[in-house]
């Protein structure tokens, strides 16, 4: 009885940090790129005209989290896993694990590569192209002009303005998406697909496809395109009509959802 007492009492007055803020700051000449991955906690890189990057970790507890920011070959990485538990406390539960936000602000013209497990992730005014996987969690995004990929197990996705050429899949949430200039893939499985283009897109690739879910695309006036739709059910709209020799072409699949294709 004794032991057990003493046990628990252990357990329960285990020393612990309390939760703190970390700053790195590094020359924005010495990277071209970064790569950001964390395994719980929400992330964000915010492109500003600097001469210099900050890492910031919020929440951070050097009990639970295991915390890297270096440059190597021109990359900028930056790293936040979990611990690994040893001893007694190896049977520690997912709960206990590492949970933490990181905020970069540095270059517009960088590349940058996101990787989070249960994460909602913002990215903001680059350049550069973007990369960003996640388990799950909100993707926003805001005039990021070079090329987009995004993949996402489930989580809503966002992106405002700029990008020439963006690829967007998700297993379930709705997208909506503004200011699109190019090329455009859209698919997931359940959920909405909302896309507008600013400009007119004279070639390339417009995908648009859901499980379950509507589909609105809209275009500028005097956009003409070879269009393709396909819909298990639901009422099919478009005000485009199709142009065989158009060196752009779209495609809209539903399994269940109506699609709009109109001139805005």
């Amino acid at each position: 009885m004794k032991m057990t007492a003493v046990f628990s009492f252990l357990l329960l007055t285990w020393p612990c940090l309390s939760a703190q803020e970390l700053i790195r700051q590094f020359d924005a000449k010495d990277f071209s790129a970064v790569q950001i991955e964390t395994v719980s906690g929400d992330v964000s890189y915010t492109g500003l005209k600097l001469s210099s990057a900050v890492v910031t970790v919020r929440n951070f507890d050097e009990e639970k989290c295991e915390f890297t920011a270096q440059i190597a070959n021109g990359s900028l990485d930056v790293a936040l896993k979990s611990k690994k538990r040893r001893g007694f406390l190896s049977w520690a539960k997912k709960a206990d694990s590492c949970r933490a936000a990181v905020n970069v602000t540095g270059p517009q013209r960088v590349e940058i590569t996101i990787t989070g497990s249960s994460s909602d992730i913002t990215v903001s005014d680059i350049a550069g192209s973007l990369a960003v996987s996640s388990s799950s969690g909100e993707v926003r995004l805001s005039k990021v002009a070079g090329m987009v990929v995004v993949n996402s197990g489930s989580g809503r996705i966002s992106a405002q303005g700029g990008s020439a050429s963006m690829q967007l899949r998700t297993g379930s949430g709705d997208m909506n998406v503004s200011g699109l200039k190019g090329s455009f893939t859209g698919k997931t499985g359940s959920g909405s697909i909302t896309a507008q283009w600013d400009s007119i897109p004279s070639v390339g690739e417009v995908l648009a496809k859901t499980g379950s879910g509507p589909v609105k695309l809209f275009f500028p006036s005097g956009t003409k395109a070879v269009v393709s739709t396909k819909a298990g059910s639901g009422k099919i709209s478009n005000e485009l009509g199709s142009s065989a020799d158009s060196k752009l072409r779209i495609t809209v699949e539903t399994g269940s959802g109506d699609q709009l294709i109109a001139v805005k």
